[in-house]
């Protein structure tokens, strides 16, 4: 009979079983980190440069034996870079800062810029007069208060931005709640398209699914509906400049925003064509009109109705001899 291995002592296996949450923990956080992953050099392919043959060669031909299968098993360990989904609670970095707090924060910082536009926009409809005038009394204070390097000026000026630089507006309390809950059920319904998503893989593999990329998200939520084309051709130029696209991941740009653009005129084809078959659906057939029937007189009403006619002409004639 075979040996029953012993069994892992309680202490000991929750013990390993938090340091294997700490791992992934750290690994998660690591891949979270942009960076590091900005850091990492791309991976290139080795090439094995041919050796000429050499008597130790055989020799040596078992050991390179061994040494391929090991090499293949360790091959198969490495492949397997799969994540667990969903992940536990203790494997993800907890944020630091709350989702009402990053609505406010971008909140407030559209605010900002949308004051800065205004303001320029009212600097540029300045009258000619007034714009010549201010221009003239920059130029004179400059003349008096020259500075003698270009690095005091510039330190002056990065002084001067910063203490004139205006600070965010807090949102009332009414405006942050809707919003906060306009951009959940946004957030809600992109992470839903996200999960409904199917890769292509075995029927087996489903279970276990390698990390999303970004442009793979712009992809589902182009196919979803959930952004319009102008929105996805900005967050493509954006993430492009932070995370430089390589060859063959993305082969055609702006993809993302262009099946957009196809589904939005494809649904609106379809919703046009059987717009027209829905509308007499719920309408109410008209009800039937009802033809008058003619009343026919009775034989006596019109016997009587034919002598005093007889009677009245008699009359006439009468009175006209």
């Amino acid at each position: 009979m075979g040996k029953r291995k012993a069994p892992v002592p309680a202490a000991l296996h929750r013990e390993l079983s938090e340091y294997t949450s700490l791992l992934r923990a750290l690994k998660n956080t690591d891949n979270l980190d942009l960076a590091s992953q900005l850091i990492k050099p791309v991976a290139s392919s080795q090439h094995t440069v041919p050796v000429p043959s050499s008597p130790d060669s055989a020799a040596s031909k078992p050991q390179a034996k061994e040494k391929g299968k090991l090499k293949g098993k360790s091959k198969g360990k490495q492949q397997d870079n799969w994540t667990r989904w969903p992940l536990l609670p203790g494997e993800f970095a907890a944020p630091e800062f709350t989702f009402d707090d990053e609505v406010r924060a971008l909140a407030a910082e559209a605010l900002l810029i949308q004051r800065e536009y205004e303001y320029a926009d009212a600097d540029v409809h300045l009258p000619l007069s007034e714009g010549s005038h201010m221009v003239t009394v920059m130029d004179t204070l400059y003349a008096q208060d020259q500075p003698q390097s270009l690095e005091q000026d510039v330190a002056e000026r990065e002084e001067e931005e910063e203490e004139e630089e205006p600070e965010p507006e807090d949102l009332p309390a009414a405006d942050l709640s809707a919003l906060n809950l306009t951009l959940s059920t946004y957030l809600t319904q992109i992470l839903a398209a996200i999960a409904a998503h199917v890769p292509r893989a075995e029927k087996s593999m489903q279970n276990r699914l390698k990390p999303l990329g970004w442009q793979s998200v712009l992809e589902i939520m182009a196919a979803a509906g959930c952004c319009a084309p102008d929105a996805l051709e900005d967050i493509d130029r954006r993430m492009c400049a932070i995370y430089p696209v390589r060859d063959g991941e993305n082969p055609s740009p702006h993809t993302a925003a262009s099946r957009a653009h196809r589904t939005r005129v494809a649904r609106s084809s379809l919703s046009s064509m059987v717009a027209r078959f829905e509308d007499s659906i719920f309408d109410a057939p008209k009800p039937p009109q009802m033809r008058d029937r003619k009343k026919y007189k009775s034989e006596k009403f019109v016997h009587s109705e034919d002598e005093e006619n007889d009677g009245s002409e008699d009359e006439d004639g009468e009175s006209l001899q």
